[in-house]
């Protein structure tokens, strides 16, 4: 079973549970504050996270802020050192699993599955995952995305959200088949600034691909009713970096597409050629 869920539903079983055991890469401030209240009731909580973000960057400083917090709780934080902590996971008394696509913040896609045992195998670093749901790397998660794009039917309406994308796979393929369908790409203006990101952008902007950018950190893509979901960015990624994907098909993935769709008008989508005016 994979389903899309909710934030409450999550926090309503972080609430009673006697053992947490979840990754973030930066646990947002109500996760924080529901695993900290969880721990300093007496249930055992374990974090999984970066072991290294650029130093001096607003994130390491909001990292550092936060993991005082947990650790001020008695929240047990293991900083992963040969693996980049993308998966953002939660595993709730060994029976309830959860994933989010942007660290458990507020009205973000969360997901539930009942694989509860490969989940927990990949917050320890371990690939697991079957079927519609991939737990590992960045590649197999992006595979995943990739593969919806390239079975789309010529014609094919196509949503792309990311916060960062550059180079990927995802993006070359969204290049390859850019006449044959009706592309969407929407993608958070802070990577605006980085060359490789600017020029992937404008590349699909020149094939034709209708590029808008939009304060979001959503992932995913939707073709018709098929969507996928996943904590990695379009971006080319390094090999040690732990990721999830998961497919969805009918209702579930028009779901997903209405809450991509959501975030998009949210986050006040602009065209990328009036951005970069």
């Amino acid at each position: 079973m994979i389903a899309i869920t909710t934030q409450a539903r999550v926090f309503a079983a972080l609430t009673g549970a006697r053992r947490i055991d979840a990754a973030a890469y930066l646990p947002a401030p109500d996760f924080t504050a529901a695993l900290s209240n969880a721990a300093r009731r007496g249930a055992a909580v374990t974090i999984h996270v970066p072991g290294t973000m650029p130093w001096g960057s607003d994130r390491a400083r909001a990292l550092d802020a936060r993991l005082r917090t947990l650790r001020a709780a008695g929240v047990h934080v293991v900083k992963e050192r040969r693996r980049i902590a993308h998966l953002k996971a939660v595993v709730v008394d060994g029976c309830e699993a959860y994933l989010a696509d942007r660290n458990f913040a507020r009205d973000e896609t969360v997901v539930r599955t009942d694989q509860v045992r490969a989940v927990e195998s990949a917050i320890a670093g371990r690939s697991a995952g079957t079927g519609g749901l991939v737990l590992g790397n960045k590649a197999g998660a992006q595979a995943l995305e990739v593969q919806l794009v390239r079975e789309a039917p010529a014609g094919s309406a196509v949503l792309v959200v990311s916060e960062y994308a550059n180079e990927s796979v995802l993006v070359r393929e969204l290049l390859a088949r850019a006449g044959e369908l009706h592309e969407r790409v929407i993608v958070n203006p802070r990577g605006l600034q980085k060359p490789p990101e600017r020029a992937a952008l404008q590349a699909l902007e020149a094939h034709g691909v209708d590029v808008e950018v939009a304060r979001i950190a959503e992932k995913g893509v939707v073709v018709g009713d098929r969507a996928v979901v996943t904590s990695a960015n379009a971006t080319v990624g390094q090999p040690t970096m732990s990721e999830w994907a998961a497919r969805f098909n009918g209702a579930q993935a028009r779901t997903v597409c209405a809450h991509f769709v959501a975030a998009v008008t949210t986050g006040a989508a602009r065209k990328l050629d009036r951005v970069l005016e």
